[in-house]
């Protein structure tokens, strides 16, 4: 079992790649590769609670946040 989830878990990541990389391919989602800077912004962290951005979501695909196809984008 634990060779199936590997492959598993190993496919789902590389999907979840691919996903976000076409997207940081379109320029139309330029302002959601990074996260904002709040020094332009200063009251970001009261009207977005939960941030999230492409580079953040590849660090977590990259670093096995999102195990599962039922995950949250919640920071």
């Amino acid at each position: 079992i634990h060779k199936i989830l590997t492959i598993y878990f190993f496919n789902f990541r590389i999907d979840l790649r691919i996903a976000t990389e076409e997207l940081l391919k379109i320029k139309k989602y330029a302002p959601f590769f990074k996260p904002v800077d709040v020094s332009l912004c200063e009251d970001y962290y009261e009207v977005i609670q939960n941030p999230m951005d492409l580079s953040t979501i590849l660090e977590k695909i990259n670093t096995y946040q999102y195990l599962s196809k039922r995950f949250s984008f919640s920071a």
